[in-house]
């Protein structure tokens, strides 16, 4: 719901209410029912808004929302799960004039101050100023649904729920990060607090920005497997009740993001995720859900609509099929780059963004769907086979230093040779007792970075390897997962992949149609819970989901519940082989990102050669050119300006 925008001038600066009104017209799309500003009245502060009505659809929902004395002021994008629990324990001691979930967020601060950010429950991004105290909380929610974006323009703050309304109303420059670009060509996205844009900055799930007269602080006020009471609740519950406990988290949780004003859909793509939130929606509504499907006809291997269909038929849903043409994609990828605002490296954002626009065109303004199910219930293969090969990988750093040496030069030519060149990074690491990285989708390998950049990209990029920013992560899990591969990856994957790139995705694809996305698998009680019960219980018998499996049985038919992973795929590999193939050949020659040489053209054409010759060694290319192409069509969409080079630019100014 909604998108906000704002500006801080703490030290007696002037915020420009122009300008906030500017920046909140550039992402009308999130919002397109009503709009406001709050200019304060020392001129220190500006808080825009564009709301999408879903809970009290009058005007008195309208934000900024004010407290009864007018001097806490709130915008907020996302859902207040709790609201209405909150309400009755606050409305003893505060006046509530609406019935919006928003008006909740600033009598909560009111009451308990910054600790408000743990009493509300939902998915948001958000901005409290309090006028009287001079001070402004920023806040990402705790599995990052939705994002938030600020930049330091000299000692005035700007923040928006996308960048293009703080760049398109600035006249900085337009530089790419080199460490960003660096993670962005392993990863197919960007870790907090940086984004690809040198200087712009974004909140990383569960963490807070706190500006009190001047000071500047960054807090996280929730991290999954930090509680020690949910820990013991689960170490004393039988492994037997598990899946019975995770049911009734999934129940509660599909309930309360069915509250809604409007009609509320879903996202149905034939797995068990989706399939089981649409069997539950309609168990707990009583009525026909609305529900759309991608179809690739380009592709039958990757075509699960009929699959799709049979769990509406079975539940009572109404289903739409949505078939996505080649040609569409291409001349639809600039307007998707653009609502991308910084580049994901997902090929699902095609169908997300149709799916979307169908079900916006049926009248549906909210839709759940299933993301967040296979990073916390290890639902991909790949988990599986990569902490087998972790475990193997563990003796090499203790390796004499001359064998190690030969290790490395040798090993990576051999994998070559036997076609799992996809391993040679995790080889090097090992080697080099570096983080291993374990994850289910790498673009670039650290080693495989240097042909594809320009002399631009090479002349400052070679310190900046990505395995800094696994070990970062890793580091942050609790001790009691250093010896457990496989929890480590499901830790590591929900604060890297799939917040940064899949909720990314889902957001801005979705926003882009005014259609408001709710995860039921992201409640963070049922996500704590989740990460807490051991890795060989959630995946007992090396089968992938088997205690969601277990918890949904009498929800899904056993043919949707035992079919293999497929994810919300597209036929990329088949496209960059025709029309997405010549398209991006043809960017290739004239794109900006080559001729300011921060991407090699040759060895793209040859990567792109190589996809289409389907060489053995070439397996990862389509994902590797998906990257690229969407990395060249952003540089130019945004007006890019080549490359960051002093870390004063690189860096936001806190």
């Amino acid at each position: 719901m909604c998108g906000i925008a704002g500006i801080l001038a703490p030290r007696g600066g002037n915020a420009d209410r122009g300008r906030a009104e500017r920046m909140a017209s550039l992402i009308r799309h999130r919002g397109p029912d009503d709009g406001g500003v709050r200019a304060s009245p020392d001129g220190r502060s500006a808080l825009a808004s564009r709301r999408l009505a879903i809970l009290d659809l009058s005007s008195d929902g309208r934000m900024p929302l004010a407290n009864e004395t007018a001097d806490a002021w709130v915008a907020f994008n996302g859902e207040i799960y709790n609201h209405r629990r909150l309400r009755q324990e606050l409305e003893v001691r505060h006046d509530f004039r609406s019935r919006s979930d928003t008006e909740a967020i600033v009598h909560a601060y009111e009451e308990w101050g910054l600790s408000f950010l743990e009493r509300i429950e939902g998915m948001f991004a958000l901005a409290v100023y309090d006028e009287r105290q001079d001070l402004l909380v920023l806040a990402r929610d705790r599995c990052g649904e939705k994002p938030l974006y600020y930049a330091w323009e000299g000692e005035t703050l700007v923040f928006a729920s996308e960048i293009k309304a703080i760049v398109e109303t600035s006249g900085r420059a337009r530089r790419i990060d080199p460490e960003s670009l660096s993670q962005y060509l392993t990863f197919g996205f960007t870790m907090p607090p940086r984004t690809l844009l040198a200087g712009i900055s974004k909140l990383a799930p569960g963490e807070a920005l706190v500006v009190e007269r001047g000071a500047v602080r960054r807090f996280s006020y929730w991290c999954a497997l930090a509680d020690p009471d949910m820990v013991d609740v689960v170490r004393c519950t039988p492994p037997a009740d598990h899946a019975l406990a995770l049911r009734t988290l999934l129940e509660r949780s599909v309930q309360d993001r069915m509250a809604a004003d409007v009609p509320v859909g879903a996202f149905l793509s034939g797995g068990l995720d989706s399939s089981a939130v649409v069997a539950l929606m309609s168990r707990l509504s009583g009525r026909p859900v609305e529900t759309v499907t991608v179809a690739n006809e380009d592709a039958p291997e990757l075509d699960e609509s009929r699959f799709a269909e049979r769990v509406a038929r079975e539940v009572g849903a109404v289903f739409h099929r949505v078939a996505v043409s080649e040609s569409e994609a291409v001349a639809t990828l600039p307007e998707i780059v653009w609502h991308m605002d910084e580049p994901v490296s997902d090929p699902a954002a095609l169908n997300t963004w149709f799916a979307s626009k169908r079900l916006r065109q049926e009248g549906v303004v909210v839709s759940l769907v299933g993301e967040g199910a296979d990073e916390i219930f290890l639902g991909y293969p790949n988990y599986l086979r990569f902490a087998r090969l972790a475990r193997a990988l563990r003796g090499l750093s203790r390796l004499p230093r001359p064998v190690r040496r030969i290790g490395e030069t040798l090993g990576g030519a051999a994998l070559e040779v036997l076609g799992a060149g996809i391993h040679r990074d995790l080889i090097r690491r090992a080697l080099c007792d570096e983080a291993l990285f374990l994850g289910t989708e790498l673009f670039f390998q650290d080693v495989d970075k240097w042909p594809i950049l320009g002399p631009s990209s090479r002349a400052v990029l070679e310190a900046y390897p990505s395995a800094p920013v696994a070990a970062a992560v890793q580091a942050s899990a609790p001790a009691r997962l250093r010896d457990d591969p496989l929890g480590i990856i499901s830790f590591s994957e929900t604060r890297m992949r799939m917040a940064e790139k899949l909720l990314m995705r889902v957001d801005k694809m979705s926003m882009a149609h005014a259609i408001e996305i709710r995860a039921p698998f992201l409640d963070h009680r049922l996500v704590e819970y989740a990460l807490s019960i051991p890795s060989s219980l959630r995946a007992e018998g090396g089968v992938p989901k088997r205690l969601l499996k277990e918890a949904v049985a009498d929800l899904v038919p056993a043919e949707i519940r035992h079919r293999p992973k497929s994810g919300f795929s597209t036929p990329i590999a088949t496209w960059l082989r025709g029309g997405v193939g010549r398209y991006f050949e043809s960017r290739i020659a004239r794109a900006s990102i080559f001729r300011d040489g921060i991407l090699d053209g040759d060895a793209a054409r040859r990567l792109l050669a190589a996809h289409r010759s389907r060489h053995r060694n070439a397996k990862a290319a389509h994902v590797q050119l998906w990257n690229l192409v969407v990395l060249a069509e952003w540089y130019d969409r945004f007006a890019i300006d080549g490359l960051a080079v002093s870390p004063i630019e690189a860096t936001a100014a806190e």
